[in-house]
């Protein structure tokens, strides 16, 4: 069974020295930062996608709405004059065999 062993290379070429307190915590800095500013543009992309989920749904409420409506009171017309609309037309038709 081989051993595996993980050692540091800094830029000066020596192996197996961890790099300086200060560059460790720069870079622990910098992780930190990128990670939250990920975080934040991400959320930003989801709240702008929710409000446009939101936009169509609205637009699509009302419009079903006013669609449903329009039938509603197409059907009371209707309803009132007897069963027959303005657009109702007698036809007499053959079949053939």
């Amino acid at each position: 069974m081989s051993r595996i062993v993980y050692a540091y290379r800094s830029s000066q070429g020596r192996q197996g020295e961890q790099p300086n307190f200060l560059v460790r915590i720069v870079a622990g800095v910098a992780s930190a930062l990128v990670l939250i500013v990920s975080a934040f543009l991400g959320l930003f992309i989801f709240l702008a996608a929710l409000g446009i989920l939101a936009i169509v749904g609205t637009v699509m409420g009302v419009r079903l709405w006013l669609f449903k409506r329009r039938i509603q009171t197409e059907l009371k017309r209707g309803a009132s004059q007897g069963g027959r609309g303005r657009d109702y037309i007698d036809v007499e038709y053959k079949e053939r065999e």
